[in-house]
């Protein structure tokens, strides 16, 4: 949208990068809480979306969908590094876990499954 060219267009200079938009979403502030609003008015189909899909390489990727009103939240994990170690956290966190650099294959049956 132009707001949201606008929003971003001040964050550059000649090209270069001077600033962030906030709130600023990194790898250890990945979740909604904060963003959800500004979000929607830049994707307004969340606003009515009450199934997701998460997917994820850590723990803390499993509050990425807080925020959002969402009925259902199906976790997908990705597990790879010391795998039997953190088999057991993983297995009670995620719904589905794929191990050692897996593929999305059991991502994409699922969602095969969904679209049936």
């Amino acid at each position: 949208s132009a707001n949201l060219r606008e929003r971003h267009s001040r964050q550059l200079h000649e090209g270069k990068l001077v600033g962030f938009s906030e709130p600023l979403i990194h790898v250890f502030n990945k979740n909604l809480q904060e963003a959800s609003a500004n979000l929607r008015e830049v994707m307004p189909a969340l606003k009515d979306r009450d199934h997701v899909i998460l997917a994820g390489d850590s723990m803390g990727d499993l509050s990425m969908a807080d925020g959002l009103d969402a009925k259902v939240v199906v976790k997908f994990g990705w597990l790879n590094s010391n795998v039997e170690g953190n088999l057991d956290r993983y297995s009670a966190a995620f719904d589905y876990i794929t191990t050692s650099d897996g593929t999305m294959h059991g991502l994409v049956d699922f969602l095969k499954q969904l679209s049936a």
